[in-house]
């Protein structure tokens, strides 16, 4: 008994240092545990891979347009991809009011070409294999090790054993994040009605400041 103790206890202690290196990594202990950025934030600096494999700054892959950035698990996620499918039904509008869509996945740039055209999807990609932008964005979270071999098995792509958080920003041109929303539970994904009144809010022209008397 008292050696079943202790080796609880020597796991326990083993478990604990794992979730603080991982945190030191930019890696929260759990999805719940992630701090993603808020609105009012700046984007951050991070290297991303562009469809055609080219190396770039994520704000360089933006061109400098607002934009619309869904960070997903992955095309193996039938979550991720009932989302991004959805997304479709958004895109005009998006574009009328002046945002790009832009998603962001630890996937390969040719796993991420083979969910484009299964779910004909119409706007651009990128590849966070090295979890950058996710981990900039403070979305990666350890999955634990009996999880991340199931999902391995599933088909999913997970550098340092970490997904981000399904989430979704809108970026205005300038880099300043005006939208937010991230769920640890990745079952839950922001509707396309609240992206867009969130978009409309952020493309509505300012009001004038008032005059000085």
């Amino acid at each position: 008994m008292l050696r079943l103790r202790l080796a609880l206890l020597l796991t326990a202690a083993l478990l604990a240092t794992a979730h603080a290196a991982f945190a030191a990594e930019g890696i929260a202990p759990s999805a719940e545990e992630a701090k993603p950025l808020q609105a009012g934030a700046a984007l951050p600096e991070a290297s991303i891979v562009t469809p055609d494999g080219e190396a770039k700054s994520l704000n360089e892959a933006l061109g400098g347009k607002p934009t619309a950035l869904v960070f997903y698990r992955g095309g193996w996620c039938p979550y991720c991809t009932q989302h991004l499918a959805g997304l479709k039904d958004a895109e005009a509008e998006l574009k009328e009011l002046g945002f790009q869509i832009v998603g962001i996945t630890p996937e390969s740039p040719e796993r991420i070409a083979e969910t484009v055209k299964d779910k004909e999807l119409g706007y651009t990609i990128l590849s966070d294999g090295k979890l950058e932008a996710a981990k900039a964005f403070g979305l990666a979270f350890d999955l634990g090790a009996v999880t991340a071999v199931a999902y391995t098995a599933y088909g999913a792509t997970l550098p340092e054993r970490a997904l981000p958080v399904p989430a979704v920003y809108l970026v205005a041109a300038d880099g300043t994040l005006v939208f937010a929303h991230a769920e640890a539970d990745y079952k839950k994904r922001l509707s396309n009605e609240d992206l867009l009144a969130a978009a409309r809010k952020a493309a509505a022209p300012k009001a004038d400041a008032a005059p000085e008397e």
